[in-house]
This record gives structure tokens, C-alpha cells and sequence, in this order.
């Protein structure tokens, strides 16, 4: 679905637009388009509330995520992944939403957000092998030269007060420490402490 196209403006945006004679028209929007500052806000704010009418709360530890009695939602734009017991109790929840806007069922997907997806028969495996490797890759330089990083039983911090390092740039070195905090929330919270210690 056209995400942002779904979601009504709740203030007045006008646009304009030259006609074939040559003459400015001003148009007044209705709904949201891509490029508007608040179209993602407007799409967000609908579609809380199309999810809290199929019976879903906001989870409060992850605002993109929806909790029902039998449901969980994980949303990301206008991707939806849901998990349930039956496929009865996901229609229930799929028929509540396609009341309000329209939906393309892809079944079972096999990566979302950067973390593959495994179904196993019982349960489900989240990896971030691909993100793992791109982000080793990609920070060879700086990695080859923290070498292991250990934490010992006597550790003291202190406060940086050196002038930043003219060979790793210190918007290099914030983006591999955003990654690894993507990766330890995600999939490998043993890693937390050190990326942690990083930041």
C-alpha cells in the first residue's frame, strides 16, 4: 500500500502546480504525500489508531510494536509483521485492518529490518549475520586496532580529554558504535557492556 497516501492531514498544506496555460494553481491536500515533513506522522498516528481498533495496545519498550490478546504486531513504515497462534486469530486481526486500509500479504518473511528471519518448527531464530559481517568489514581499520576488548574486574573510567584521532574521524568511529548498539539491542545483548564501554 501507498503508506503516507492513507493518512488525512489534520491542518490546512497547500501546494501549487502550473497548469498547461501557464497559470499557477494552489491545490489544498486532504491527505498526506511523500515529502511532506509531518507524512510519516500523520501515517503513524492513523495507523495506531486502525491497530487499536483490531484490538492491539502500543507496546511502551518498543512504539512499533502492538500487543493483542492473541497478536503481536511489529510495524516498520507500512511493513507489518504479525505473529500469532493460529491462522485464524491473524485473519481475525488482517480482516479488522483491511476495514481501513488495503493490505498485501507477502506470508513469511525471511529478513526485516536488517535481521534474517529462520522458522523453525517451534520457534523462530533472529540472526544479523549479514549486518555482523558488512559492519566487521566496513571497520576493519579501527577493530584491527581496539584488538579484544576485556573487561577487568578492577575497570576505572575517565573521561576522554585528548583531541580525536585525525586517522579514524569521529563520525567513522559514532556510526560503527550505532551499529553495534543496533546489533546488541537486536540480536546479541552480550554484547551491550562492551559497545557500551565504545560509546
Amino acid at each position: 500500500m501507498a503508506a503516507y497516501l492513507q493518512a488525512l492531514l489534520h491542518h490546512e498544506v497547500y501546494v501549487s502546480n502550473v497548469n498547461e496555460n501557464g497559470e499557477t494553481e494552489y491545490w489544498i491536500l486532504h491527505k498526506a504525500l511523500y515529502g511532506l515533513e509531518q507524512a510519516d506522522h500523520e501515517w503513524f498516528k492513523t495507523l495506531q489508531g486502525i491497530l487499536k481498533k483490531a484490538g492491539l495496545n502500543q507496546c511502551i519498550g518498543d512504539e512499533g510494536t502492538y500487543i493483542g490478546s492473541e497478536v503481536i504486531i511489529n510495524t516498520h513504515v507500512d511493513n507489518l509483521l504479525a505473529i500469532g497462534p493460529s491462522e485464524e486469530a491473524l485473519d481475525k486481526v488482517k480482516r479488522t485492518i483491511e476495514d481501513y486500509v488495503e493490505l498485501d500479504k507477502k506470508g513469511q518473511p525471511v529478513q526485516m529490518l536488517g535481521m534474517e528471519i529462520k522458522w523453525e518448527q517451534d520457534f523462530v531464530v533472529l540472526t544479523q549475520t549479514h549486518l555482523i559481517e558488512t559492519t566487521y568489514r566496513q571497520h576493519s581499520t579501527i577493530h584491527s586496532k581496539l584488538g579484544k576488548m576485556l573487561l577487568p574486574s578492577n575497570l576505572e573510567l575517565f573521561e576522554h580529554t585528548k583531541e580525536p584521532n585525525d586517522e579514524y574521524p569521529k563520525t567513522v568511529y559514532q556510526a560503527l558504535v550505532g551499529s553495534l548498539l543496533f546489533i546488541a539491542r537486536m540480536t546479541c545483548p552480550e554484547i551491550a557492556i562492551h559497545v557500551n564501554l565504545l560509546g
